[in-house]
């Protein structure tokens, strides 16, 4: 618990980036997070609702987050089976030289890495209706 406690506190290393109001709780489903071994890249596709109204028939926006360099696929912990999950933390431990990168409600990722490389590509144009994706 003391080691869980030192990552969300910063302690153990750096939480980044600055989310809050960009990615922070943004929905993914686990179909959206997907590993390319030919560029060592993960990429998280998630969802956000346009202008924060996030009401049954909402419109929302789709965001990519991409995580380079991986020199092998990466470890995901799903302990829950859920049709979407939130994304909270991403943080880089560098005693361990991992990356971990929290859900909400049971998933995780990890993979090694001396030192973090993830590019916020921001909203990518496409958008939809909540009820098309999450229902």
């Amino acid at each position: 618990m003391g080691r869980l406690l030192d990552i969300l506190t910063g302690r153990a290393g750096k939480v980044f980036p600055d989310w809050v109001g960009e990615v922070h709780d943004a929905e993914c489903r686990f179909k959206d997070i997907t590993f390319d071994a030919t560029t060592g890249t993960l990429s998280i596709r998630c969802w956000r609702p346009v202008n924060w109204s996030a009401s049954r028939d909402s419109v929302w926006e789709e965001l990519l987050i991409q995580f380079e360099g991986l020199t092998s696929p990466p470890t995901i912990n799903r302990q829950e089976t859920l049709p979407y999950y939130e994304l909270s933390t991403v943080h880089f431990d560098p005693a361990a030289k991992r990356i971990h990168i929290c859900l909400h409600a049971g998933l995780s990722i990890h993979y090694p890495a001396v030192t973090p490389s993830y590019s916020f590509r921001g909203p990518t144009g496409q958008r939809r209706n909540r009820e098309q994706d999450f229902a």
